[in-house]
């Protein structure tokens, strides 16, 4: 294809400036139809004492984080009927406090637009709402 003179940055300019409209109203929860589920279970398949690790229980939890969305965790804990400690996911405690809902990043960003930016509930609401 042939551009006049100087005429290609300008088609790069406006495919560009189409590729971050599309991105910026596309979104993980938009692409699913449905909460996806994530699973969490412990690394370990062994005891720090060489038993082996038995399912203690699985529930799941409903979790929200800015970078994936709302979502279902499904957590696995494992025990060791020998010396009763319990394992758990790692890779969830660092996404979401325990017994807690809202991943850290929801928790730093509400901290932040409150305390530094001194936006309202309602605006911080409004703005997560609107990114998800």
């Amino acid at each position: 294809m042939q551009f006049k003179k100087n005429s290609g940055l300008c088609v790069v300019r406006c495919v560009k400036g189409y590729l971050e409209r599309i991105l910026n109203t596309l979104s993980l929860s938009s692409l699913l139809s449905t909460q996806p589920i994530l699973y969490f279970a412990p690394d370990a398949s062994h005891c720090g004492c060489g038993n082996k690790l038995k399912v203690l229980k699985t529930y799941q939890r409903k979790v929200a984080t800015l970078a994936i969305g709302e979502f279902i965790a499904h957590v696995t804990q494992s025990m060791c009927h020998h010396c009763k400690k319990v394992y758990s996911s790692d890779e969830l405690h660092n996404v979401v406090p325990q017994s807690c809902q809202f991943g850290f990043d929801i928790i730093v960003y509400v901290g932040q637009a409150q305390f530094t930016q001194h936006q309202s509930d309602v605006d911080i609401q409004q703005t997560l709402v609107d990114a998800h």
